[in-house]
């Protein structure tokens, strides 16, 4: 019996492996510059309005495997993500998460890609390393 069991679980790990394999064949490097400036798409930052709360948060729009949402950061794939693609600044947004229907208005959309150009230490940050300025004799950490 244990060994049935262990050979079936071989077959799902097995199978698990096959189409990871596969997702790594399709998967292809960007740097998100290709991102669109006048809608919602892979590679944007988004702001958006709750018109119940007037509440603002902004969501980086990334790739398939890029999410992050303790940070924000969500892949294009969540129903989220999906449901935000392409839309423009002024749009009205209907969502329904987990049974709680919400309706968010796009304030405004940027690229990522030129939000880590401008801004040369967010890249650190988002990358996780602390940012290092060195003058002469002295190292400061910036936060």
């Amino acid at each position: 019996a244990e060994y049935h069991m262990a050979k079936d679980d071989q077959k799902i790990l097995l199978a698990r492996q096959a189409e990871l394999q596969s997702e790594l064949m399709r998967a292809k490097a960007t740097d998100f510059s290709e991102a669109p400036t006048d809608s919602i798409g892979i590679g944007s930052i988004v702001k958006l309005k709750d018109t119940s709360s007037g509440e603002l948060i902004s969501y980086t729009i990334l790739g398939a495997w890029d999410g992050d949402p303790e940070n924000n950061v969500l892949s294009y794939l969540t129903p989220l993500g999906q449901s935000i693609l392409g839309k423009k600044v002024g749009d009205d947004i209907q969502i329904d998460v987990e049974g709680n229907a919400q309706s968010l208005l796009v304030e405004s959309v940027s690229r990522w890609v030129d939000y880590l150009i401008f801004t040369p230490k967010s890249i650190w940050g988002y990358l996780g390393f602390p940012l290092q300025v060195s003058s002469g004799e002295s190292t400061t950490s910036v936060e």
